[in-house]
């Protein structure tokens, strides 16, 4: 499985397109998210095609959401039938998404 960030600087507010690959399956796989905090997943796009061998299939999967400051991290998670069947362990793949915010500044009176 491979994962991978399709922006180089991710700042607060921005949108940011986050890109999940799943190669080497069969049947396809099907790919979904889990972030910290939690992120809006209105906006997700999937495909599936066959492997050049026209045996094995590859699902790509496309998550875009706006950045926030919150963000810790954001995982990819990809299984199919065969795993499910035998109840093993989905594959995942971890990121940390180091958004980019201005400060904050408070005054403070005594």
């Amino acid at each position: 499985m491979l994962f991978q960030i399709l922006e180089h600087s991710v700042y607060e507010g921005t949108n940011v397109t986050v890109t999940c690959i799943a190669t080497g399956a069969k049947p396809s796989a099907y790919i979904y998210w889990n972030s910290d905090p939690e992120i809006s997943q209105d906006d997700i796009h999937e495909q599936i095609s066959r492997e050049e061998n026209g045996i094995t299939f590859k699902t790509t999967n496309r998550i875009t959401f706006q950045a926030k400051s919150q963000l810790t991290s954001l995982s990819c998670f990809a299984s199919n039938k065969v795993l499910d069947d035998k109840k093993r362990i989905h594959l995942k793949k971890d990121t940390t998404i180091n958004v980019k915010y201005r400060p904050i500044i408070e005054k403070s009176t005594r």
